[in-house]
């Protein structure tokens, strides 16, 4: 059921996973520029939704002129649900789950199917995460889940694996964005002491920039989730990391169940401690000892 798809500078999504849109299914949308993918996710609902001023759907896009899409435009369309934490600090609890699951279940309004947004998914409790996991693997046929996380990373793997996992790119950059020397230092992370020749060099750690640095801990974070993912049978090939398939079933021998759960948490943690102005080259230095450490040594 995942499939990772990349969102463009437009936020509108690749025409492959559109039709899947219109139908029911629950999708995970992951980026760090919350407003502009809740945007995107707003127009996808249109689409969904609009009806067309004569009453005959548009057969690509929306009309921006029906009931439906007057009425999401405006954000008050009654079958496109928001449902976020209260305040900076709040978590999404069980509680907040039940509530979520009751307007689910309803028919939609006035629409042929209700859209629910969970904003800050990462926000979720594990009761609450827990509590989604079978609204998410079987939706009611008349309603389309949409999980918004900055990081897969934060989420449990079962909430991940059950959704259509949708990457979005941020408009001020391209795809691409410093990805070369990213995916190389994720690399030789994961290669040192394996591969010859894959150890990293001081000159290249010291070189990076701030940001560079987060995202080789993010990339890091997401391919230790991908590897969870790979022992447990839930995906064939790379989920949320970019790293070539070949590569992640070979670091998935490295490390056992236990391990790859605690890198995660590590990476996101020094990926915080680098974004509170950290020594880049010693975070580094401690993250390369920290797989290191816990890598098979059968």
């Amino acid at each position: 059921m995942n499939a990772a798809e990349k969102i463009g500078s437009s936020g509108i999504p690749a025409a492959e996973w559109l039709p899947a849109f219109n139908t029911s299914g629950s999708f995970l949308f992951v980026g760090e520029d919350t407003p502009r993918m809740a945007g995107a996710v707003n127009e996808l609902a249109m689409q969904a939704l609009c009806t067309g001023v004569s009453g005959e759907e548009p057969r690509s896009g929306y009309c921006g002129q029906c009931q439906n899409c007057r009425q999401g435009r405006a954000g008050q369309h009654p079958d496109i649900v928001w449902f976020e934490p209260k305040g900076v600090s709040s978590s999404i609890k069980i509680e907040d789950i039940r509530r979520l699951k009751e307007l689910v279940y309803l028919k939609p309004f006035q629409a042929r199917k209700k859209i629910v947004v969970i904003r800050d998914a990462e926000r979720m409790t594990s009761e609450a995460a827990n509590a989604l996991l079978k609204i998410l693997e079987e939706p009611p046929a008349d309603a389309v889940l949409v999980l918004l996380a900055q990081s897969a990373a934060q989420l449990l793997s079962t909430v991940v694996s059950r959704c259509q996992l949708i990457r979005f790119w941020e408009a001020a950059q391209p795809a691409d964005f410093h990805n070369e020397t990213v995916d190389t230092l994720v690399s030789r992370l994961m290669e040192a002491g394996v591969t010859p020749g894959m150890e990293r060099g001081a000159e290249e750690d010291a070189a990076l920039d701030r940001s560079a640095a987060e995202s080789v801990l993010q990339e890091l974070a997401c391919v230790f989730r991908d590897l969870m993912l790979l022992g447990q049978g839930v995906i064939q090939v790379a989920g949320m990391s970019r790293q070539p398939d070949i590569a992640l079933k070979r670091w998935a021998r490295m490390f056992d169940a236990a391990s790859l759960e605690r890198l995660v948490d590590e990476m996101l943690r020094m990926k915080g401690y680098v974004r509170g102005n950290a020594n880049i080259k010693l975070s580094l230095d401690l993250t390369a000892k920290t797989i290191a450490a816990h890598k098979n040594r059968s």
